[in-house]
């Protein structure tokens, strides 16, 4: 990431874009301003962004994952942003 972000952050992780949509927009309606909402279309784009967050020292609250996704499993995603960052909280989605 390349700009500077106060607020902190709630990462969300789905291969459907219309899923990522429609949950950035319902955060952004309960958050308003009060949390930065980033969406990541694979578990290996999740990840890297997760390490970008980190070497800018962003305060990563919460992801969002799903399950299936074709690259990577949701839990296998979730363990390795756990290993990068064990802060935040993690909710695995499934169907």
């Amino acid at each position: 990431m390349s700009e500077w972000v106060e607020n902190p952050v709630i990462l969300c992780v789905d291969d459907e874009a219309s899923v990522l949509q429609a949950v950035r927009s319902q955060l952004r309606e309960h958050y308003k301003n009060s949390v930065d909402i980033e969406i990541a279309s694979s578990g290996s784009e999740a990840i890297e962004l997760v390490k970008d967050l980190i070497e800018d020292d962003v305060d990563l609250w919460v992801v969002l994952c799903d399950e299936i996704m074709p690259e990577q499993r949701g839990h296998e995603v979730l363990a390795e942003i756990h290993k990068c960052s064990p802060e935040p909280r993690t909710i695995l989605l499934t169907g």
